[in-house]
């Protein structure tokens, strides 16, 4: 029997997403009607959730601190590297900006693969930010 074993056959079941996101170790908390939040580790995702798409948004934080414009082209520059999701700025709540990174996805037929590959995603453009934020936090310690 061990031999018939050792082959994988791979199946796709349908699970609902909170159940699925807590086997891989994610906390959820219900925000408010619609919005979760999704916390493992270092991250937290925030998703909104209509009829036809899930939005994931991660907040790095206020940008409001650099004064080189440089960041903004080297954060725009970053966003070829680190598809699916991409940053952006919100600058509706404050009067600084906000950088997220952010991603979408269809409710329709969407898979594990799908979803974990986001979250995956989300920490590694937050390494790569954080990389590019340390280097301007460096240059106005030094200036």
């Amino acid at each position: 029997m061990s031999l018939i074993n050792s082959v994988s056959v791979r199946s796709a079941t349908h699970s609902p997403m909170g159940e699925f996101l807590e086997s891989h170790d994610y906390i959820i908390t219900e925000v408010k009607e619609g919005i979760y939040k999704v916390s493992r580790d270092f991250i937290e995702v925030f998703l909104s959730i209509d009829e036809h798409n899930i939005f994931f948004q991660l907040e790095v934080g206020d940008l409001s601190q650099y004064e080189d414009l440089a960041i903004y082209r080297d954060l725009l520059d970053l966003n070829t590297e680190i598809l699916p999701v991409s940053l952006g700025l919100d600058s509706t709540s404050s009067g600084s900006p906000r950088l997220l990174i952010l991603e979408s996805r269809e409710t329709k037929n969407i898979d594990e693969n799908e979803i974990l590959s986001v979250f995956e995603s989300m920490e590694i453009a937050l390494f790569k930010v954080e990389k590019i934020l340390t280097k301007y936090v460096i240059k106005k310690i030094g200036d």
